[in-house]
């Protein structure tokens, strides 16, 4: 029982005694009043305290993510980094990622190492808000009015090798919000698919664990002893594999001629190409990360006066090309 209900009890049992003594009527209940709205004013004035406390609180950590946003947005410390994350992403920040999600720090050129620390500066940063407001020092609501198009930066689809990056380098925070898969998967459509010689030669049979055959968009183009990707209108017909070992990537980097500090120079080059998990819609639903970005070698030089195959797939187009022709 609080303090108010023990004085209503109080007066109200005073009421008739303060009647009965002989005082005038109207100055036993103006007393009476006097006793009921004390303690209903002392609950107002507490409740309007704790109003104008909230509101201060509220003000202040508005002011403070103002003051974070201001940091980010006027300071001088993230410049190159949005640059490059906004603007140069292909060029630069998804060749650093390849390399460090395939081999770690090692692997990374020299001339890549600068710009790498910029993109972890901006990537910190983030983590930093979401792990604020994941421990309610911060309201998810100021971090996405503020830090809106950052985050939704990494959900975009082609940024594939930014979330691989996120999940292998300890941005779990950002990896979550991204929906990023813990998993890495790898995308096969020609001369080292599973039914190829090279296949086996290369080891990839054990570092790869073979899913099925998937569908994507783009041509195939014949380039005698093995088949170029480009990707956009057709459809092509490519194996997904989970990786078991990820140094493979780096002897496919080799065996594909990828360099991710010489891009123009480099026969493929290795991206990432966002599809469904599963090839059914309803199991995609039930898991926690339906999307994944599977690795995938592309085609990386002019295909001009090349033979564009007409089949959806490679190992199709050379059985039909090996298939020796009769006259009638």
């Amino acid at each position: 029982m609080t303090v108010g209900q023990l004085d209503l009890i109080q007066v109200a049992g005073a009421a008739p005694t303060l009647i009965n003594n002989g005082q005038p009527g109207w100055l036993g209940w103006l007393e009476l009043a006097i006793k009921v709205v004390t303690p209903l004013g002392v609950l107002a004035g507490g409740f309007w305290a704790l109003l104008l406390y909230r509101h201060g609180k509220r003000r202040e950590a508005a002011q403070w993510m103002h003051d974070i946003f201001q940091r980010f947005q006027l300071g001088n410390e993230f410049d190159r980094a949005k640059l490059i994350f906004d603007f140069e992403y292909r060029d630069v920040v998804e060749p650093i990622h390849a390399a460090l999600v395939a081999g770690g720090n090692a692997a990374l050129d020299p001339s890549r190492r600068t710009d790498s620390q910029h993109i972890d500066r901006l990537l910190n940063y983030l983590e930093h808000l979401v792990y604020l407001a994941d421990n309610d020092h911060a309201k998810w609501s100021d971090c996405l009015a503020y830090f809106k198009y950052w985050f939704d930066l990494l959900s975009d689809p082609e940024r594939g090798a930014l979330r691989r990056y996120l999940v292998n380098f300890g941005y779990q925070r950002l990896a979550k919000f991204a929906h990023a898969a813990t998993d890495e998967f790898l995308l096969l459509y020609g001369s080292l698919g599973s039914r190829e010689p090279t296949h086996v030669e290369l080891g990839l049979d054990k570092a790869l664990q073979r899913l099925g055959p998937r569908e994507i968009h783009g041509s195939l183009y014949d380039l005698g002893k093995y088949t170029g990707l480009v990707l956009g209108p057709g459809v092509v017909v490519a194996e997904l594999f989970k990786i078991r070992d990820l140094s493979v990537l780096l002897r496919l980097d080799e065996f594909e001629e990828y360099d991710h500090a010489k891009l123009e120079q480099s026969l493929f080059r290795r991206t990432t190409l966002q599809l469904p998990r599963y090839r059914w819609r309803m199991t995609n639903q039930l898991h926690r990360y339906p999307m994944i970005d599977p690795w995938i070698y592309v085609f990386n030089q002019p295909v001009d006066g090349m033979d564009k195959i007409e089949e959806p797939s490679w190992h199709e187009h050379k059985r039909k090309r090996e298939e020796p022709e009769f006259s009638v």
